[in-house]
């Protein structure tokens, strides 16, 4: 079937339009840069799909790429750290979800899926989240843009016939990352330098899982809600897991939680200074400390989907880095090299 995608050329759009072009399916994807989506899929060894080129808050160009999709997938996501930015990541995530998940479902697509984030239901220091949960009311601006495009996503799933799923990935982890997402950093230094010892961890999947995942969603079709983790470790089982994959001893720094969250909120303060890139926020530091876990929901359970494992995972993203060139052979320890 023709699929139409937005966010082709990031970390899950990327490995979204290999799953669907390994699935059989055609692909068109929305994208503000032709060259680099040439470049992202070349690394998967993709051959160039259709293209509409615009950006996914004008709703012209939008319905460009959904005319004639049966299915429609939107991946994309404005993600910012910097003060003068945050206003229009929140505009442009919510604009986004308007534009593509409206059309799709006025252009009659018969599926249309929408990759939103655990990070719409985190309560800090709740039980483990569960889809029942309440959209979150969070103070920081990443949640509180994700939190208002979910409620703007369900509202339009309410009225989509049966047609609109949404997904709740955790922290997505893995290799041919066009652009070093956050985890896949915060992984860089666990893996090159040293892992904290302190409350918390992660829920973690693998961003070749989520990519099925979506595909598989999309071929059913129907309007679910899948919440899901492929592991979900704390940091000391995240360093054992790193030790074990290279064969090698992992650095522990015990980091008190309140430290974090301070050194977090320090960060946050600087930026109203001098703006900068920077993820150690307090946002990020309250994921950190207070993760409570996720407890999949019946949809996601019903999928049956088989995750890859923590351990191969971290093995492929270190053996990426490795190949990348972002850490030496000794913290690559007894992996073989990687291979695309």
């Amino acid at each position: 079937m023709l699929v139409a995608i937005t966010g082709g050329t990031g970390f899950v759009g990327s490995h979204t339009v290999r799953a669907l072009v390994d699935a059989g399916h055609t692909v068109r994807a929305l994208v503000r840069d032709r060259a680099k989506l040439e470049r992202v899929l070349g690394v998967h060894g993709l051959d160039m799909p259709e293209v509409i080129e615009g950006d996914m808050t004008d709703r012209g160009v939008v319905d460009q790429l959904v005319a004639g999709a049966e299915s429609v997938i939107h991946t994309a996501a404005t993600v910012a750290f910097e003060p003068g930015l945050i206003e229009k990541m929140h505009a442009n995530n919510v604009a986004g979800v308007e534009n593509v998940i409206s059309a799709a479902l006025e252009a009659g697509a018969r599926s249309v899926v929408y990759t939103s984030s655990v990070a719409a239901l985190f309560h800090a220091g709740y039980p483990p989240i569960t889809i029942e949960d309440p959209i979150a009311e969070p103070d920081n601006p990443y949640g509180r843009a994700k939190a208002d495009a979910e409620k703007l996503a369900r509202r339009l799933q309410e009225n989509s016939y049966g047609r609109l799923s949404i997904l709740y990935p955790p922290g997505i982890i893995g290799p041919d990352d066009p652009a070093m997402s956050e985890s896949n950093r915060a992984f860089l230094i666990y893996i090159r330098d040293w892992a904290p010892r302190t409350t918390g961890g992660m829920s973690l999947v693998d961003v070749r899982d989520v990519a099925e995942i979506l595909v598989e969603v999309a071929e059913r079709g129907g309007a679910e809600r899948y919440l899901f983790s492929g592991a979900q470790l704390s940091w000391e089982e995240i360093a054992r897991a790193i030790g074990r994959v290279t064969q090698r001893h992992v650095k522990r720094v015990p980091l008190p939680p309140k430290l974090l969250r301070g050194a977090g909120r320090f960060f946050d303060s600087l930026k109203w200074i001098a703006p900068f890139d920077f993820p150690l926020t307090l946002e990020t530091m309250t994921y950190a400390t207070r993760w409570p876990g996720i407890v999949p929901s019946p949809a996601a359970a019903r999928l049956g989907h088989h995750y890859r494992t923590a351990d191969e995972t971290i093995g492929d993203l270190t053996r990426w880095f490795h190949h990348g060139g972002h850490i030496d052979e000794a913290a690559r320890g007894a992996l073989p090299a990687w291979k695309s």
